[in-house]
């Protein structure tokens, strides 16, 4: 459900958004990455060079998620 969200909004979504969304695509792919390795019992080295992509992911993202986080106040 979030994927076919993230979908939509790419469609819709400025370049510099659209670049955002495009790394939130690529960390639902190494989710399901994890998922098919994981299910298949294949190599943990596989498993492991997912799990750099996904911090790569989640390093892409750090700045934007610490922009828009910066609006909105915490309890």
């Amino acid at each position: 459900m979030s994927e076919d969200i993230v979908n939509k909004m790419i469609e819709g979504a400025d370049e510099q958004n659209s670049e955002l969304l495009n790394v939130v695509q690529l960390f639902f792919d190494c989710y399901k990455e994890i998922e098919t390795v994981i299910r298949n019992k294949k190599d943990p080295s596989e498993l492991i060079q997912i799990i750099d992509t996904v911090s790569i992911v989640m390093f892409a993202l750090q700045p934007f998620v610490s922009e828009h986080g910066s609006h909105y106040e915490y309890a």
